[in-house]
């Protein structure tokens, strides 16, 4: 068993994320960090930010120098031949979320998978994130009894956040669906034994942005357990807004946080009735060091497992799909 700061880290793309997991990987002290992009300019600007072992313009190549780990960081429909083309040599995977938009390819994935039976999990870096752990350990302790309810919205204009957007895939590929964190929530939140008994989507394009994907959707589920759940995306509504309300048959859990700099975690019990209300400082960067730490501890061996294995992404992939199949055909039809 290595130590997991001797791991030999290769990033594929370079964009905003690859750039966000090469900072936080070298601040964790791992020294030998590779990258690979098709683009130079994205190269050299990872490059500015953190220094690297070697570049590649090709995937291939970059997998012949045999890193230990590699953290795809691509556009997600790329994801799963990336991650098969790892595996299949021997090297360990790290996949940023969504796993993909579509089915597509995950059969050959999870033979794979288990063919070598390499470390491999998937970055929803929510389940590492302060307030909604707190909130995960409350529902654990039955602080509002038992679930019944879940109710998420995340909403937020594409183009005040990243003033690039035009030239971001979302548009054509996921569209509101990129902002999958709200739906693997809503099954973190249900219960590891929770799968879709019943789906209902109403999505669609609302702004002038150019989505050629909808940029806003109603989904309702209804989980094998019981539980119900109602998300709301958009991508074209201020203020930005990211609420998730859980009720139980002894109270209601409510979290809200419309930046990365701090959550409001407010609590109410019906043998209290009233409001606890507690502030939680976060920093955006915290949940990607515990997220990448855990996974390079496990991918080295040690006695660790990752919050999002393949199994549990799966879950959100098949939301995904099925919205944006649905989606496509309409269109089509």
């Amino acid at each position: 068993m290595r130590d997991w700061r001797d791991t030999r880290v290769l990033i594929a793309g370079c964009g905003s994320i690859g750039r966000r997991h090469a900072r936080v990987l070298q601040t964790l002290g791992i020294a030998h960090l590779e990258i690979i992009d098709p683009n130079p300019a994205q190269r050299k600007a990872l490059q500015q930010e953190v220094k690297v072992k070697g570049e590649y313009a090709n995937y291939l190549d970059a997998l012949s120098a045999r890193p230990d780990v590699v953290f795809i960081c691509t556009p997600a429909d790329l994801h799963i031949p990336l991650a098969v083309q790892a595996l299949e040599r021997g090297i360990a995977v790290f996949c940023e979320k969504p796993l993909s938009y579509t089915k597509r390819g995950i059969e050959h994935l999870e033979a794979v998978l288990e063919k070598t039976k390499l470390p491999f999990a998937v970055g929803f870096c929510f389940r590492y994130h302060e307030a909604l752990t707190e909130a995960k350990k409350l529902l654990s302790q039955g602080a509002i009894g038992e679930v019944k309810t879940l109710r998420l919205r995340m909403s937020e204009n594409l183009s005040e956040v990243r003033p690039d957007y035009r030239n971001l895939a979302t548009l054509v590929t996921g569209g509101v669906y990129d902002l999958t964190h709200e739906i693997d929530l809503a099954f973190w939140f249900a219960g590891k034994e929770a799968k879709v008994a019943d789906l209902q989507i109403l999505d669609g394009i609302a702004s002038d942005l150019g989505f050629q994907r909808p940029d806003f959707s109603f989904l309702s589920m209804k989980f094998t357990n019981r539980i119900c759940a109602q998300i709301y995306l958009d991508y074209f509504s201020v203020p930005r807004t990211r609420v998730t309300e859980i009720m139980g048959t002894e109270g209601t859990l409510r979290l809200e946080f419309a930046d990365w700099n701090v959550a409001e975690l407010a609590l109410f019990r019906k043998d209290r009735s009233e409001w606890q209300v507690h502030r939680i400082p976060t920093a955006r960067d915290t949940m990607f060091r515990l997220e990448d730490e855990e996974f390079l501890r496990f991918a080295s061996g040690e006695n660790v497992f990752p919050a999002c294995p393949l199994e549990e992404a799966m879950k959100s992939l098949e939301v995904l799909d099925r919205a944006l199949t649905r989606y496509t055909e309409t269109v089509v039809s």
